[in-house]
């Protein structure tokens, strides 16, 4: 096991691991969803005092320019690039001109995947057809049917966001490039709302993947053998209309039956390694849910920083303190 930790250490160095990008186009939201991880984490570190909330174009092309040299340089031709934020889309001019640059510039040298994470309120005609024409899949958060999204998922004002959300869906739908599912947030606040009818609805929708996750946020006060009950029972009912029901509630268990003898184990892509983020303010996390940048944007620092590679290394079998001696660490 040692001489894989020392394998797996070893690969990060340099930044040889990276292989995503996420831009994050704007910290702000039109949203107010009080289990947003996103909002949680900036409210809590020191981006909430930075001023630059919406990335330039500037910044964007000089953060694609900076991955795509580190990505040739290992010679790695598969480009994934994920607009986040806050909501990508209030800065949607800039995500055109990273899709346009990315394909006129770079488009023979590498092979691009492109990603948004949206709650899809700005998807008009004219959005729908740019994420068309370059395949840019979205990931659509909706929190159940109207009454169990209006409960949890809403504007600044309070008011329920169901029917904006669906706006944009049907707008993918209208020019052939309707997603393939949805992400649902459980909360204490629609935890009773959200029942096999979600799958139906699902399926009539013609969506065949739902994620299903839990308030990361707060401590909820629900009983975890009934949240557990609930998951468990929508995922069988899912697996019966052929739709794929997933969440980060499966991935111990999935890493539980890995071991780190045949791959890297890890929670998520940035503890791996494979991952950078770019914030407005010219800062490099390895996720846009990390509060502490490792570098500023430079492909010196990125590739240099010691607290990028002590991320990489500090989660290995081995690294973690607590966990040293126990009977199922790294499998």
């Amino acid at each position: 096991m040692k001489e894989k930790v020392k394998e797996y250490s070893e690969s990060a160095a340099g930044g040889k691991n990276i292989e995503y990008l996420s831009l994050i186009l704007s910290e702000n939201c039109n949203f107010a969803c009080s289990y947003c991880i996103s909002n949680s984490m900036i409210s809590a570190s020191h981006r909430k005092t930075n001023k630059k909330k919406v990335m330039s174009a500037e910044t964007a092309i000089r953060a694609i320019d900076i991955f795509l040299s580190i990505l040739a340089e290992n010679n790695k031709g598969c480009a994934y690039i994920n607009f986040g934020g806050g909501e990508p889309l209030i800065n949607a001019i800039v995500m055109k001109c990273v899709l346009e640059y990315c394909c006129e510039k770079y488009g023979r040298a590498f092979d691009f995947k492109f990603r948004i994470n949206t709650n899809a309120s700005f998807i008009n005609r004219d959005i729908a057809e740019a994420l068309k024409k370059y395949d840019v899949k979205p990931a659509i958060s909706l929190d159940g049917q109207r009454d169990a999204n209006n409960k949890v998922r809403m504007t600044k004002a309070g008011k329920g966001t169901f029917d904006q959300i669906f706006r944009g869906i049907q707008a993918l739908r209208q020019v052939d490039f309707a997603p393939q599912g949805f992400s649902t947030t459980v909360t204490e606040n629609n935890f009773d709302l959200i029942s096999e009818g979600l799958i139906r609805f699902a399926k009539e929708e013609g969506f065949i993947d739902l994620c299903i996750d839990l308030d990361v946020i707060h401590l909820l006060s629900i009983p975890v053998e009934a949240a557990v009950k609930k998951l468990l029972i929508l995922k069988q009912i899912a697996r019966e209309e052929g739709i794929n029901l997933s969440g980060l509630w499966e991935r111990p268990a999935e890493n539980l039956n890995s071991s780190i003898l045949e791959k890297h184990i890890a929670f998520c892509g940035g503890v791996v390694g494979k991952s950078m983020c770019v914030s407005p303010s010219e800062e490099v996390f390895i996720c846009g849910y990390s509060g502490k940048p490792f570098a500023d944007l430079s492909k010196e620092e990125i590739k240099a920083s010691s607290v990028y590679n002590d991320i990489v290394t500090g989660r290995l079998a081995g690294g973690i303190e607590r966990c040293k001696g126990c009977s199922i660490e790294g499998q």
